[in-house]
C-alpha cells in the first residue's frame, strides 16, 4: 500500500478537512501528476530532467501548434509518475482569454485520469 501526503487545498471543491496523508491510489496519482507539471525542470536536486518547463510556450504558443507542450507533459507523466504504468493519464494543452483584458491570456493543462478530467494546471 502506498501512503502519501494529502496536498489539496483548503479552496479545492474535493478538498477534506483534517487528512494529512492519504492511501487513495487515484488521490495519490493526482498528487504525483500535480507535483510533476507544477514543478520547473531543473528545480529538484538529483532530477535534472524532472519537471515541466511552461514557460518556453509561454510566448509563442498564439497561433502555433501546441503538440510540443502536450508532448512534454505527457512525457514527464510517464517518465516521473509510477501509477502512469496503471491508470490512462493524459495531459491536455489549452489557451485561455481574459475577455476583461485582451492582453491577458495564458496557457493550461487539462489532466484526466481514465478519461475522467481530474483538474487542470494554468500557466500565464
Amino acid at each position: 500500500m502506498m501512503v502519501d501526503l494529502y496536498l489539496r487545498a483548503p479552496g479545492d471543491p474535493n478538498y477534506v478537512e483534517d487528512v494529512t496523508m492519504t492511501s487513495d491510489l487515484s488521490e495519490n496519482t493526482i498528487t504525483q501528476v500535480r507535483m510533476t507539471v507544477l514543478t520547473k525542470k531543473g528545480e529538484v536536486l538529483g532530477e535534472p530532467e524532472f519537471g515541466f518547463d511552461p514557460t518556453k510556450y509561454l510566448f509563442e504558443f498564439e497561433g502555433t501548434d501546441l503538440q510540443p507542450m502536450e508532448r512534454e507533459a505527457n512525457n514527464q507523466i510517464l517518465e516521473y509518475v509510477m501509477m502512469s504504468k496503471i491508470y490512462s493519464i493524459k495531459a491536455v494543452p489549452f489557451t485561455f482569454n481574459d475577455d476583461m483584458n485582451v492582453y491577458r491570456m495564458g496557457l493550461g493543462l487539462g489532466i484526466s485520469i481514465e478519461g475522467v478530467r481530474e483538474f487542470a494546471a494554468f500557466y500565464g
